[in-house]
């Protein structure tokens, strides 16, 4: 599977060469098609792959996370950043899913995506200390909003990271602080002041 992370990470969706990653994992190309049909389904398990070892990554060993709906977040977060400046091809490779894939497979993955997060998303909110939000502010509202908001950051900056040779794994600090600066901003309008 590693193989197929680092091809499509490299090459892209489209360019990605079947026979590199058969070489570059060091079986026969029908090996591969025996396992996985096509492209599409060779693509959709490396995805399940690395989503697998993202979710390891940041919840296998993460302790009590603090009370604080923003520090949590950030938290989280940063597990992620440190795990995908550990593993850019894995970084690469969601790039690569979320501004390349077709547009079919990449609405399947996003909702692959959803599902996992839905999944997770209990042990995020247990112990979460609304006490500091402004008056009628939810947990959940305050979560909505930020979903919203880094959902867009997302969407914002992938297409222009995806257009970079390493598809943006260098810029990985500064977009964790740009995250954070737009979180403290929106965190000084949910809170009480």
């Amino acid at each position: 599977m590693l193989a197929a992370v680092a091809e499509f990470a490299r090459s892209g969706y489209a360019a990605a060469s079947t026979n590199a990653i058969a070489q570059e994992a060091g079986v026969a190309k029908g090996l591969v098609f025996h396992h996985f049909e096509n492209k599409e389904v060779l693509f959709t398990a490396a995805f399940e792959h690395v989503m697998a070892v993202t979710v390891a990554a940041i919840f296998d060993g993460l302790g009590e996370l603090p009370p604080d709906l923003f520090d949590r977040l950030l938290v989280i977060g940063l597990r992620k950043m440190q795990l995908f400046q550990k593993d850019p091809d894995g970084y690469r490779f969601m790039a690569v899913a979320l501004t390349e894939a077709p547009v079919r497979l990449r609405d399947a993955l996003v909702r692959k995506q959803m599902e996992s997060t839905a999944q997770h998303w209990p042990h995020v909110m247990d112990g979460i200390d609304g006490s500091r939000l402004a008056p009628g502010v939810t947990v959940q509202d305050a979560l909505q909003t930020i979903s919203m908001l880094m959902e867009g950051f997302e969407r914002s900056v992938m297409p222009s990271l995806a257009r970079l040779p390493d598809r943006g794994a260098s810029r990985l600090e500064a977009l964790g602080e740009s995250a954070r600066v737009h979180l403290h901003r929106l965190r000084d309008g949910l809170y009480k002041r």
